[in-house]
């Protein structure tokens, strides 16, 4: 399946972004807060061998992420990064 298959079908995508968000959101309560961000970018910094982010950085990518600024990624913001980070591995 290529990045260019997932980002043509939106059922794809969903499921893709589902999953993702899931493994994301360790509580289960349908948003993703702070800490959860902060700990799944520091588990991917590790992974990957670079330093880990700091606590701006963290706070940064959240506001960002937090487009309506409730204070939690939704599932349809947290899609959102997904599609962009998929249409930005396809280039």
């Amino acid at each position: 399946m290529s990045l260019k298959n997932i980002l043509d079908d939106d059922k794809k995508l969903d499921r893709i972004a589902r999953v993702s968000f899931n493994s994301v959101d360790k509580d289960g309560s349908g948003l993703i807060e702070l800490r959860e961000l902060e700990l799944v970018m520091k588990s991917i910094a590790s992974d990957l061998r670079l330093a880990a982010p700091s606590k701006q950085d963290i706070k940064e990518v959240f506001d960002m992420l937090d487009e309506d600024k409730s204070g939690n990624i939704s599932y349809v913001e947290f899609k959102f990064l997904i599609k962009c980070v998929l249409e930005s591995l396809s280039i």
